[in-house]
């Protein structure tokens, strides 16, 4: 074999090294979005449903002082304080996940924050399906989040 052939099979596994290297370091770049991505969506849904039930929770407590149905008033009124702090705590969190979801994927629009409003508003507002409003925005933000992950060019490494 000759000094050209071995220096030019040398240049060629030394450029497939390195070509090879940089699709692993794209691939590993795209994977970590898929997860960043992913984390953010399953950390939006579950404080958005967690402020939801805490407000909920103390909107039907405020109800039952008001009532008169719950006989311990001051036991009553701590929990309510608890199911707000909650919710007030889960908001901010479902406000960061939501901030993060739109960056990541811009394609989510102003689903995130349509979702947030209604979750944490009264349930009594009904579309002329029969499903609240809450369900039916969980539903067009969950179709939102599957459109963007199947749209996402992601090939496995």
């Amino acid at each position: 074999m000759s000094a050209t052939a071995v220096i030019a099979a040398l240049a060629g596994a030394v450029v497939g090294a390195v070509l090879k290297h940089f699709f692993d370091l794209r691939a590993s770049r795209r994977a970590k979005l898929l997860d960043e991505k992913l984390k953010y969506a399953v950390a939006f849904l579950a404080a958005a449903d967690w402020a939801g039930r805490s407000y909920e929770a103390a909107e039907q407590l405020d109800r039952a002082v008001t009532q008169g149905t719950d006989h311990d008033l001051v036991d009553a009124e701590k929990r309510r304080e608890y199911h707000l702090l909650q919710g007030h705590t889960s908001l901010k969190d479902a406000h960061v996940a939501a901030c993060a979801l739109r960056l990541l994927m811009p394609e989510l629009d102003t689903a995130p924050g349509d979702y947030i409003a209604l979750s944490i508003g009264t349930e009594s507002a009904y579309s002329p399906e029969g499903k609240s409003k809450r369900e039916t925005a969980r539903a067009a933000l969950e179709a939102a989040l599957v459109k963007a992950f199947r749209t996402t060019r992601w090939r496995p490494a």
